[in-house]
């Protein structure tokens, strides 16, 4: 009995709780029209744990999928962001390929500074034609289509004068047979490379020292390239001192000498000889080889043999020497003669090696009383010779010569 008073209590006691609820504006429980409960949903732990698996699945599922979603994005951004980059340095290098400078920038002033000309590295090359019509007086001095774009776009008149240029340098001048024109030529493709004074108003020496530090930052030692600078940026550069240096140092008619491969090739040979009996290696000078390439033009176009000419002028010789303050002068030259100029062109080599084969040949080259020496390029021209000593078949001559003295006035070596 105390079992059912227990759970008629019990029972009292549940129904007053659920009639509590009804209408509780906190509860959570679903109702239908106001005063009637709704049939109460009893869930058993079972289905809670399969529903609250069916859930956790869920958002498993969807956390998941948020995730993969998120990490999809991360990655798509980091591709996108490496794909960006990549793109970016693409354009960047494409951008850098397409940057051009200004014609008379120092950036592309600087492109066709320290060029060599074809000359310099080959030999082979190295020859004259005392019969063409253009320059019979000197070898072509090669720099490419680039530089003479520059030599064309130039006043020249700011730097050069001719009766200033063959005034410092005679034997250039003689060499040249007074040319002017073909002289302004040697001074665009030869004189500024070697940073020779032009005219009166303008020394390379002084535009040097004076001028914006960033053109020696670009250019350096090139010499050429101060030139043009100068003259395509005349009116930023007008004002600048070009005659005297502002540290007070004396300023020079040249700077520098530049050779020919076969003029360079003959200097280390004969200074090779000289090394091997203990003497002085010889030193090269431009306004001597200057006059043995004129000696080697004489004896082509006048059809002299060997030191004939000397020998039959030798008052001119003397006059001509004395302009260079040149003291004991001795010449070693070779001739040949052929039907046909490719027979030349193979010869187109140095001849110290045969002038040591002759006892008064090799005795000029290893002589100690000498310093300064100069040596030719090939001249070839027409063979008119009446000496016997040449074939009648011969069509062609060519001549190449070495000098030397023991004293010398010039430009590089006053």
């Amino acid at each position: 009995m105390n079992k059912k008073i227990n759970i008629s209590i019990m029972a009292i006691i549940m129904a007053v709780c659920v009639i509590g609820c009804i209408g509780n504006p906190g509860s959570s429980n679903v109702t239908g029209p106001v005063g009637e409960p709704v049939n109460e949903v009893v869930v058993t732990p079972e289905v809670s744990e399969e529903v609250s698996e069916e859930v956790s699945e869920e958002k498993t599922e969807e956390v998941s999928e948020e995730v993969s979603e998120e990490k999809t994005e991360e990655v798509s951004e980091e591709v996108s962001e490496e794909v960006s980059e990549e793109k970016t340095e693409e354009e960047s290098e494409e951008v850098s390929e397409e940057i051009t400078y200004e014609f008379n920038s120092v950036e592309a002033i600087s492109k066709v500074c320290g060029l060599r000309a074809t000359v310099q590295d080959d030999s082979s090359i190295c020859y004259v034609h005392t019969f063409d019509e253009v320059n019979p007086y000197d070898v072509i001095w090669d720099y490419g289509s680039k530089y003479e774009e520059y030599v064309a776009a130039c006043d020249w008149s700011l730097v050069f004068d001719a009766d200033f240029y063959m005034e410092s340098f005679p034997m250039l001048v003689l060499q040249y047979n007074y040319d002017e024109e073909l002289l302004l030529r040697h001074f665009q493709t030869v004189g500024i490379h070697e940073g020779r004074q032009g005219s009166a108003d303008f020394n390379i020496g002084a535009y040097f020292m004076n001028c914006n530090d960033a053109l020696y930052d670009s250019f350096e030692h090139n010499y050429e390239g101060y030139y043009l600078y100068y003259m395509l940026n005349y009116e930023t550069e007008k004002d600048i001192n070009t005659v005297t240096r502002n540290d007070g140092e004396p300023v020079k008619l040249q700077y520098e000498t530049i050779m020919t491969a076969l003029q360079a090739r003959e200097l280390a040979q004969v200074n090779e000889y000289r090394k091997e009996v203990g003497a002085e290696p010889l030193i090269y000078d431009a306004e001597f080889s200057a006059f043995s390439n004129w000696r080697c033009y004489i004896n082509c176009v006048e059809n002299w043999d060997a030191h004939d000419w000397c020998k039959e002028n030798i008052d001119e010789l003397r006059e001509y020497i004395k302009i260079i303050s040149c003291g004991r002068y001795s010449e070693n030259n070779v001739d040949a003669n052929t039907a046909g100029l490719n027979a030349l062109y193979y010869k187109v080599v140095p001849k110290a090696a045969a002038y040591a084969g002759s006892p008064s040949h090799y005795e000029a080259m290893v002589n100690t009383d000498f310093v300064y020496f100069g040596t030719s390029n090939y001249y070839i021209g027409e063979n008119n010779h009446t000496n016997p000593a040449f074939q009648e078949t011969s069509n062609y001559i060519s001549f190449i010569q070495d000098t030397f003295t023991d004293t010398l006035s010039t430009p590089t070596n006053p």
